[in-house]
């Protein structure tokens, strides 16, 4: 199949998809979620020094991938990987259990760690890293075979890779139809990566019959967090408007959208209820990014408990188990690096 092919095929749901959830994938997804740390086990991993982390992560869910990577004599880079080789595998494993449309759903999520393998290899390009040091690191996908991998890390310039990526040439500013030769800028190819990646997942969620309106509740949170970090990331930047690269804006979005001081966007932040700072704090772009992950993980739960018995709750664990990937990576690289536990604590995603 060719790289197109395999791109139209995520691009395009042309039928009425049914999600059926099986008793025993409720099982399993219930079993793995208490699983997931609470507040109380950060607090006490938050107490350790940097080996007692390693050694309890060695005694729980990780077992398996601490052992593997025998991350007692290397780097924090080696931790990484085995942390996130736990996610994968969950991943991989939900993925395998599920039938049907539950599949198809979890795939369309899984989406997103292709294109982070894309955004890794384009930045790995960018900086001149050797292929051979990119290769570990990328995730292993559902979506796309190990060849279509290898010939992106094949090219050694970043206009070549997006050759092989036929559907960036269907996303450009304002969301007009371009040439892909056109996405020139990192932060534009990367954008161009997300809308594709939304527009697959809404286009999936339209698609699926009876539990598509909570799916669709559960992928606009994501957006509306997506749009939000955009607009903050380019407060600063004269050269872009935040307008031309919003994905799916909601109104709050398109507000916030105008605004030029990130006093005003807080003031908004803080009476939708998204955060409690009040705009000149130190770290303020940080800690707001943060803000919105808690935001973002708390609605998830409440959407996993709403419907029990829906893709929702399969994949609002596997946010879930992202943000908890994503804490021990900060914890660990913060106790290695002896960084202080109030800033730590603050950079953690810990929904209460």
């Amino acid at each position: 199949m060719s790289e197109s092919s395999l791109m139209d095929r995520n691009a395009r749901t042309m039928r009425k998809v049914k999600v059926q959830f099986s008793p025993y994938t409720y099982a399993r997804v219930a079993a793995m979620k208490s699983s997931l740390l609470s507040k109380e086990d950060y607090d006490r991993l938050l107490k350790m020094g940097y080996h007692e982390i390693l050694r309890s992560l060695q005694d729980s869910a990780y077992e398996q991938e601490i052992d593997k990577y025998d991350v007692s004599t290397q780097g924090l880079k080696v931790i990484e990987q085995a942390l996130n080789a736990n996610l994968l595998r969950i991943c991989l494993k939900l993925h395998r259990i599920s039938l049907g449309g539950m599949k198809e759903a979890i795939a369309k999520y899984l989406l997103r760690y292709d294109l982070e393998n894309i955004k890794a290899i384009i930045r790995s390009t960018q900086a001149g890293i050797a292929a051979d040091e990119v290769r570990p690191l990328l995730y292993e996908s559902v979506n796309y075979p190990a060849e279509f991998w290898e010939k992106i890390l094949a090219k050694d310039k970043i206009e070549d890779i997006v050759a092989l990526l036929p559907f960036l040439k269907n996303y450009g500013r304002d969301g007009g139809k371009k040439d892909g030769s056109e996405l020139k800028e990192l932060f534009e190819i990367e954008n161009a990566l997300d809308t594709y990646y939304v527009e697959t997942v809404m286009s999936f969620a339209s698609s699926v019959r009876g539990q598509g309106k909570v799916l669709k509740e559960l992928w606009e949170e994501e957006i509306e967090t997506m749009n939000i970090k955009t607009i903050l990331r380019l407060l600063e930047e004269k050269e872009y408007d935040a307008a031309d690269y919003l994905i799916k804006p909601s109104k709050l979005v398109l507000k916030m959208a105008k605004l030029r001081s990130i006093e005003e966007i807080v003031a908004l932040l803080r009476k939708d209820k998204r955060t409690e700072l009040k705009g000149d704090e130190d770290d303020i772009l940080a800690r707001l990014e943060i803000d919105l992950e808690k935001t973002l993980l708390q609605k998830e739960r409440q959407l996993m408990h709403r419907n029990l018995l829906s893709a929702n709750y399969v994949l609002g664990f596997l946010f879930a188990k992202e943000i908890e990937v994503r804490n021990l990576k900060i914890l660990v690289k913060g106790r290695k690096l002896s960084l202080p536990d109030d800033y730590i604590q603050k950079m953690m995603v810990v929904a209460a």
